[in-house]
């Protein structure tokens, strides 16, 4: 790999014969944004490919059972088995801007500490991480990883992961270096994290970049407001307090060792909200002991991104405080406060990044930032707006004009360029060409992939799909909507329900009620005594949820409808959670078929027996308010099926249920896209051997009724 060159702390003027090396603007992409709705929803083809010098892909996974890295979402970043592909069309955007590098970062909180422990325990198991991360990176085109292990030693971790990781960072860095890899990692802020994680002398002789998550100093862990990435510290800070903050973290790892040049300072591109106990009191340490109310998109308690914080202030009354010395703002409305960043702010750290002579910026998420451009009279100040005294000269008067979309990321951008705009061709390049991909799966359930680059342009638009994602019915039918995905020369579609009573509204990209002028034909509501209360907001639509089923194609029409599945269960389902206790099958809850969940609905699957549990156990999967509470539910259900049952699940599916499956799960239970997958491939293989089982079930009684009436002919009874 060729060694990259050292920035000097002093800001190089720029000259135009000999150009200054290119600052990193590194870019991480939430790979789940795909699943947000409406307006939030954000995927591989909305990363603009030279907004960013680096683009990292989050998030790769460690299999505990054999000590390598796998997809947490297979569906949305494989081909394989119809797989949307998101890894290949993630590195094919190089093909637009050749200089882009794309990166896979793996682990992250949700992943944990302890498997990653024990990884680098052993030269051994090293070794097998080490090679598997060379062929997947370049199985699927990218040029380097980004180890996101939160954190070494801590966490379940062990006092020995600090020498470990930089044993693990020296033998990957010279396997990379075989294949021209870049080995990069994100790194805490916090300084006792700091020092009880990190080797920081070591990890700049190994890492191409240190990425410094300098956010979340603060957040609803603590029952108090504050900011979560101030510049500077608070004036009431006080003891180890002083320490949370951007200017103490980036100047304690350059004083540990870690060179500049090394460094890329992050920057959060959403908010940490709370719920403060009083309205009147709103100022930072005010008491908060809930955190804020979710955002339309994230739909995460304590968190807004910026593209939520900024559209309401468009439609409510915020006031926003910015104090001199944390640089950030903050904003308040009734009890909601939430601390974030804007133009304004991130250009003073911009500018602070510049001033150290920092590697550049990196910036989590790409999806969080006003992307649509939606927001220009929330970029600055809005609402009532209340300036905190503080430390003059703290802030510099900001004179960068609001960009139409991504307004933060391209604030960074231009001013690590010292202005200069952001290089793009002229003219435009040819989009995107989706390569096409060869499945074959054994009985065994291994697949392997044969993938090559198509010779022409993508598909024309279809009577079904006239664009990837979701489409409404050409015949008008506004209960049922498709997704669709194009794979090679030819798409593939998904058909799906409404609920009962709602429509497909194609302008929200969601499943809402009628507004009483809809012509659409819809189906009557049903009237469930259980249900609390009316819907509030628009369904939300969660593909993760959904594991489609190949059935025949269909020649008539020229998309591959590759299942119809049912409606999705409403947010509010009564489902089983821990303040309810679990009941015996039949008693409440009404029975039914699988159409409640994932399976069935108008296809008609139903299993005689078992048809409460598979439907409870799909219910509980799309019920859960939280990831902890769905896996809890998914969990308890389980438990419903008799020991039969469960054999054969693991019999034929080679697969354990409940304290097997939450064996293999235990390390990444938490992580929404591991947990979405794997418990609805659950429950969908589950519903498959119901059915055969029970179908045979039913056959032998028929045997043995018709065998009863021949000996009852014979006079044997």
């Amino acid at each position: 790999m060729t060694q990259r060159g050292r920035r000097r702390l002093a800001t190089p003027a720029y000259n135009i014969t000999a150009p200054m090396k290119e600052p990193v603007m590194a870019c991480y992409f939430g790979s789940w944004a795909v699943y947000r709705p409406g307006l939030g929803k954000f995927d591989v083809e909305d990363i603009d490919p030279f907004l960013c010098t680096h683009a990292l892909y989050a998030f790769a996974g460690l299999q505990a059972s054999t000590g390598t890295i796998v997809s947490l979402d297979p569906y949305n970043d494989l081909y394989d088995n119809y797989g949307k592909g998101g890894y290949i069309r993630f590195t094919s955007l190089k093909k637009i801007n050749p200089d882009l590098k794309t990166l896979l970062s793996i682990g992250g909180w949700n992943e944990g500490s302890i498997k990653y422990s024990m990884m680098v325990s052993s030269a051994t198991s090293r070794a097998t991480f080490i090679t598997s991360c060379v062929k997947f990176l370049l199985k699927y085109g990218f040029d380097g990883l980004d180890l996101d292990w939160e954190y070494p030693t801590m966490r379940g971790g062990k006092p020995e992961d600090k020498v470990n990781f930089v044993l693990l960072l020296q033998e990957m860095k010279a396997s990379f270096n075989q294949h021209n890899l870049l080995l990069t990692s994100a790194v805490s802020a916090g300084k006792a994290t700091i020092d009880l994680a990190y080797n920081v002398t070591a990890l700049a002789s190994h890492l191409d970049y240190v990425f410094l998550m300098a956010y979340d100093f603060h957040g609803t862990w603590e029952k108090y407001a504050h900011h979560h990435s101030p510049l500077y510290a608070y004036k009431e800070d006080k003891g180890a307090t002083k320490t949370l903050n951007v200017n103490f973290a980036v100047r304690y790892w350059i004083q540990m060792g870690l060179p500049p040049s090394h460094l890329v300072m992050g920057i959060g591109l959403y908010g940490r909200c709370f719920t403060l106990a009083k309205a009147e009191d709103h100022d930072v340490y005010a008491p908060a002991p809930q955190p804020g109310l979710p955002g339309p998109y994230t739909r995460s308690p304590g968190m807004l991104g910026y593209n939520e914080v900024c559209e309401k202030q468009l439609t409510e009354k915020w006031s926003v405080v910015r104090d001199k010395n944390m640089v950030a703002p903050y904003a308040y409305c009734g009890r909601q406060w939430c601390g974030y960043d804007d133009v304004k702010s991130v250009t003073v750290k911009t500018k602070y990044i510049k001033s150290l002579g920092l590697a550049g910026a990196m910036v989590w998420s790409i999806e969080t930032d006003d992307f649509h451009g939606t927001c220009q009279a929330a970029q600055g100040e809005e609402g009532d707006v209340r300036e905190d005294e503080g430390d003059e000269g703290s802030e510099e008067e900001d004179t960068t004009e609001d960009k139409k979309t991504f307004p933060l990321i391209t604030t960074i951008r231009e001013i690590l360029r010292d202005g200069r705009p952001i290089p793009r061709p002229t003219p435009p390049p040819a989009t995107i060409s989706t390569p096409t991909t060869t499945n074959t799966t054994t009985t065994t359930s291994t697949t392997t992939s044969t993938t090559t680059p198509p010779p022409g342009p993508p598909p024309p638009p279809s009577t079904i799909c006239h664009r990837e994602g979701l489409n409404r019915d050409p015949a008008g039918d506004c209960t049922i909507f498709y997704i669709c995905h194009q794979v090679g020369q030819r798409w593939l579609a998904w058909l799906f329900h409404c609920p009962p009573g709602t429509r497909f509204v194609e302008e929200m990209q969601a499943c809402d009620f009628p507004d009483g002028h809809s012509a659409c034909p819809l189906l009557p509501p049903v009237t469930d005594p259980t249900t609390p209360l009316p819907f509030q907001h628009p369904l939300p639509l969660i593909p993760q949820l959904i594991f489609p089923l190949q059935l025949p194609h269909n020649p008539s029409l020229p998309s591959t409808i590759i299942a119809s599945h049912a409606s999705l269960s409403p947010p509010h389902r009564p489902v089983l959670s821990p303040t309810q206790p679990l009941k015996k099958v039949g008693e409440g809850d009404g029975g039914g078929s699988v159409g409640g969940g994932l399976v069935g609905g108008r296809v008609g699957l139903s299993y005689p027996g078992n048809t409460e549990k598979v439907g409870r156990l799909s219910d509980a999967l799309h019920g859960g308010e939280t990831m902890e509470k769905a896996y809890w539910n998914m969990t308890s259900c389980l438990r419903l099926f008799d020991d039969g049952g469960r054999r054969i699940f693991e019999e034929e599916a080679g697969m354990n249920t409940t304290e097997g499956w939450e064996e293999e799960r235990r390390g990444e239970k938490n992580s929404e896209n591991a947990l979405h997958f794997s418990a609805n491939a659950l429950v969908l293989r589950l519903s498959r051997l119901l059915q055969g089982h029970e179908n045979r079930e039913k056959g032998e009684r028929v045997t043995e009724k018709r065998e009863g009436v021949k000996r009852k002919y014979r006079g044997e009874e």
